[in-house]
């Protein structure tokens, strides 16, 4: 009688050991396919960033002149750029800068502005969801730059239009928008170093 009720307790006990064991492995094969599923949509929405920023910069750089001659460039450059969302039809967030470089540092002869677009996108998630993640947010970014000129002296508008502007999309459709000016060494570091690297 001993015998048997020692061994009931011990299969019991084993039973219940398995049930955990089953459960921590299940949990963790959903987190695993929740990873290769939902990571495998997010570096597909980021490759898809990656081709959106190599159409615009290619639009922009087509467009240099209009940049070039602008009484604000700043603002014609991300205005570009927003555009060129808008006819996209993207959907997310995207903060666009603009930067020159000073006088002070390219003499009177050459005028460097550079733009770098950053965009980003909450891709919501379905198996990560019972490991705690709802969503991942896969961004991409893409910086150029242009030369506008290269002569004995340079014209410089009235205001280079230095600053950034961070626009919320909705298949195309703005629907959030703010934006500040700044000056050149208020840029983030990738913009400035591709400018002063140009130079």
């Amino acid at each position: 009688m001993k015998m048997t009720n020692r061994c009931n307790a011990r299969s019991e006990c084993l039973e219940a050991q398995i049930a955990v064991l089953f459960a921590v492995g299940l949990t963790i094969l959903i987190t695993l396919v929740g990873l290769g599923v939902d990571v495998g949509r997010a570096l597909s929405v980021k490759t898809e960033q990656g081709n959106e920023l190599e159409t615009i910069s290619e639009a922009c750089m087509s467009q240099a002149n209009s940049v070039k001659f602008a009484q604000n460039p700043g603002e014609e450059a991300r205005g570009q750029v927003v555009e060129l969302l808008t006819e996209g039809a993207y959907t997310g967030r995207a903060v666009v800068w603009y930067a020159e470089a000073p006088a002070s540092e390219t003499g009177r002869k050459d005028r460097y502005g550079g733009t770098l677009v950053t965009l980003d996108e909450e891709t919501p998630t379905t198996l990560l969801g019972v490991a705690g993640v709802d969503s991942l947010k896969p961004a991409s970014s893409r910086c150029w730059v242009t030369h506008a000129y290269s002569s004995a002296a340079v014209w410089r508008p009235p205001t280079d239009g230095a600053g950034w502007v961070e626009v919320t999309l909705e298949n195309g459709r703005v629907t959030s928008r703010r934006s500040a000016s700044a000056p050149f060494e208020a840029a983030p570091d990738e913009l400035k170093q591709a400018v002063r690297s140009a130079m």
